[in-house]
C-alpha cells in the first residue's frame, strides 16, 4: 500500500497529539533548578529504599540511618518538637499524601543532598528558634512545595541558612505567621553576622523562586549577607511589612520577575550598606499599593550559571497562589521567557474525564505587556477521525 508523505505527516502529528493528551491528567512536578544544581547534584533519596513513618520518633530514627532513602510522612506528626539531621546525606523527606504535617522544627547541620517537600511544617511550642535552621557547611539542599509557619509565643525565622551553607534552592513554598501580635516575624536569614565573612564568603549561593510570602511577615524575604542570591518569580503580599528583600554586607542579589502586592520597600540595601548589590530585570511587577524603596545598583551582582525560565512578572500572583504549598500543581504561562532551559518545564493545568480532556493555558496580549488572555481548548478524542488513503 502506498502511503503519501502528507499521510505520514498526519500520522506523526496524530501520534504526538494522542501521546500528549493521554498524559494530560498526570500531576507533573517541577524540575529542580537553581544553585542546588551547581557544583554537584541534589537528588535526595532517589533510588534508595522507601519507608513510611507515622510519628516524629519514627522519622528521627529513620533519618539516623546512613542509607539512601525516601522517608514518607503519613498524617500529622506531633510527638517530637525538634528533628535533627546531622552529618546525613542522600535522603528525601516528603508528605505521603495531602495533609501530611510535621509540628516540629528542623536543625540541619553538616549534611548534603537533602530534599524536603510536600509537607506542612509548623510549631506551636518548644523546639528551636527557627522552623528550619540550616547551617555548618550544609550544601545541596532543596526545600520544595511546603507550607511553613510558626505559631509560638517566641519565634524567629522560618528558614535560616548560615555558617557556610551553599548550593540551596527554596521553591514553591508558602511562608506565613498565623499571629500578627508576636514579635520578630523575620522569615529568612542568609548568613548570621556582618563578621561571618571567613565562613560565608564565596558560599551562601541560594535560589529562591515561586514562593508565596504571605500573612504577617515583617521582613527578611530574604535578608542576606555575603551570598549570591537569585530571587525570581516570587509573590509578595505580606501586608504591613517593613521590607521584602534586603541584602547587606557583600551580598549580591538578582531579583527578576517578582510580583509585589500591598507591601512596603520591595528591595533595599539593608542599613544602606555600600557593598551590597541588586540587579533587577524590567519585569518585576509592582502593584499600585506598593510603597517605599526599590534600591538597585552598586554593581552588577553576578552571572547566573544555570538554566532557568522566567514566568512573566504580571502572571506570578496567580501562578504562585495556584502552585505553592504541598502538592501544588504549578501552571506556567508562556510568555516573556528570558532564559533558555535544558528541557521543557512549562506545564499547563489539565483535567481528564473518560475520553475528554481539557488543557488550560494563557497567551500574552501583544498590545499590552502585562495583559493576559486566558484560553481553554477542549477536544473529544472519540470524535477525532483521520481519513487515510
Amino acid at each position: 500500500m502506498h502511503i503519501s508523505k502528507s499521510t505520514e505527516m498526519v500520522k506523526k502529528i496524530t501520534t504526538a497529539l494522542i501521546a500528549l493528551f493521554c498524559c494530560s491528567s498526570l500531576s507533573f512536578s517541577e524540575d529542580l533548578v537553581g544553585w542546588a544544581t551547581v557544583d554537584g547534584t541534589t537528588t535526595g533519596g532517589d533510588g534508595g529504599i522507601v519507608v513510611t513513618v507515622t510519628t516524629g520518633k519514627e522519622l528521627q530514627a529513620a533519618i539516623n540511618k546512613e542509607i539512601t532513602q525516601v522517608i514518607k510522612v503519613q498524617g500529622k506528626l506531633t510527638d517530637l518538637n525538634r528533628i535533627s539531621i546531622s552529618g546525613i546525606s542522600n535522603i528525601t523527606i516528603e508528605g505521603a499524601a495531602q495533609g501530611a504535617e510535621l509540628v516540629t522544627t528542623f536543625y540541619i547541620e553538616e549534611s548534603s543532598n537533602i530534599i524536603i517537600r510536600n509537607l506542612i511544617v509548623n510549631a506551636v511550642s518548644g523546639g528551636q528558634m527557627d522552623i528550619f535552621s540550616i547551617e555548618e557547611s550544609c550544601h545541596h539542599i532543596w526545600i520544595d512545595h511546603c507550607d511553613i509557619s510558626d505559631n509560638r509565643s517566641t519565634l524567629d525565622g522560618l528558614v535560616d541558612m548560615t555558617h557556610g551553607c551553599d548550593n540551596i534552592t527554596i521553591s514553591w513554598n508558602k511562608f506565613h505567621y498565623p499571629d500578627s501580635t508576636i514579635a520578630h516575624r523575620f522569615a529568612m536569614l542568609i548568613s548570621h553576622s556582618d563578621d561571618a565573612g571567613s565562613e560565608d564568603s564565596g558560599k551562601e549561593r541560594i535560589t529562591i523562586h515561586h514562593n508565596w510570602w504571605a500573612d504577617n511577615i515583617e521582613e527578611r524575604m530574604p535578608r542576606a549577607r555575603f551570598g549570591q542570591i537569585h530571587v525570581f518569580n516570587n509573590y509578595y503580599n505580606s501586608i504591613g511589612n517593613n521590607y521584602c528583600i534586603g541584602p547587606g554586607v557583600d551580598a549580591k542579589v538578582v531579583a527578576e520577575s517578582n510580583y509585589f502586592d500591598n507591601v512596603n520597600n520591595p528591595h533595599i540595601f539593608f542599613d544602606s550598606v555600600t557593598s551590597a548589590q541588586i540587579r533587577i530585570n524590567d519585569d518585576n511587577f509592582y502593584a499600585l499599593n506598593v510603597t517605599g524603596r526599590k534600591d538597585v545598583g552598586q554593581g552588577d551582582a553576578f552571572v547566573i550559571p544555570y538554566a532557568y525560565t522566567l514566568d512573566a512578572g504580571a502572571n506570578v500572583k496567580s501562578i504562585v497562589m495556584e502552585g505553592a504549598g504541598p502538592f501544588g500543581k504549578p501552571v506556567h504561562v508562556f510568555g516573556n521567557s528570558q532564559r533558555p532551559v535544558s528541557r521543557a518545564n512549562y506545564y499547563a493545568s489539565s483535567t481528564s474525564t473518560g475520553k475528554a480532556f481539557t488543557i488550560q493555558g494563557a497567551q500574552i496580549n501583544s498590545n499590552a505587556k502585562h495583559s493576559v488572555q486566558p484560553i481553554v481548548v477542549k477536544k473529544q478524542i472519540a470524535n477525532m477521525q483521520i481519513q487515510m488513503k
